[in-house]
């Protein structure tokens, strides 16, 4: 009936599409575009390394999730963090945290965000290796003396807990520790904190931990110094948090 008529490979693809969409299986939408993750990245210094430093922003790169806001401080531990939120004027004791820009509410983008990421508990493990003045530092699992066997007490479980509460319900991917380091103290600190994080993912089904420490030990050149990361750490580490943010 058609014969010399010949139909070209595009014409074949375009129709094929068209008939797609009318049985709904295709939409024009769902074909040329990614609903992106509405995202918040809080912590400490690696949080402060992913988000550019003063820029505090997700990097524009990062297609598949959307910048509600973007806060590292350098010293930052769950409880401190956890203060901020809870009262924007709250201030450490530590002068090695910096205090967050008054320009953010951190209460307000979690609540706006889809997904909560998390770098936090790489300073709560350092802490629980230093002997301090209980009277003015956060107490957590430790402090340990040296060559002391911890007691796990349950405080971290219980600022997991908290964050995990914040998220109501929603995805929290939370990176655990990764270092490179001969103190053999904080590398036991961060084991402990790493394996309560772990199993904290029993009770929580929307927590996504990240094996950030299996990634150095695969990667050593992600590391520039004990646990800050050089380029091709960084690139890494938001390769997981999109592909964790997006599971």
């Amino acid at each position: 009936m058609f014969s010399g008529f010949r139909v070209s490979p595009l014409r074949h693809l375009a129709v094929a599409a068209a008939m797609l969409s009318g049985m709904g299986f295709l939409s024009p939408a769902s074909a040329a575009t990614v609903t992106a993750k509405r995202a918040v990245v809080l912590g400490d210094s690696l949080a402060a390394q992913m988000c550019g430093g003063d820029q505090q922003a997700i990097p524009t790169r990062t297609a598949k999730l959307i910048d509600v806001g973007c806060y590292g401080w350098p010293g930052a531990t769950t409880t401190e963090l956890r203060a901020y939120v809870d009262n924007a004027s709250y201030r450490s004791a530590w002068t090695g945290m910096g205090a967050p820009n008054a320009r953010f509410n951190l209460r307000q983008a979690i609540a706006a965000a889809d997904v909560l990421i998390l770098s936090l508990s790489t300073n709560d493990a350092k802490r629980d290796t230093v002997l301090y003045d209980t009277g003015r530092w956060p107490t957590g699992d430790g402090p340990w003396p040296y060559n002391h066997v911890p007691v796990d007490n349950g405080w971290f479980n219980q600022q997991i807990d908290w964050w995990m509460q914040q998220a109501q319900g929603k995805p929290v991917v939370w990176f655990d520790i990764g270092c490179r380091t001969n103190d053999s103290l904080f590398l036991y600190a961060a084991m402990h904190r790493d394996d309560v994080l772990r199993n904290a993912m029993s009770r929580w089904p929307n927590l996504r931990v990240v094996y950030w420490g299996g990634e150095i030990s695969a990667h050593p050149e992600y590391l520039k110094d004990e646990v800050h990361m050089t380029q091709a750490g960084l690139d890494a580490r938001w390769r997981l948090a999109v592909e964790f943010a997006n599971k």
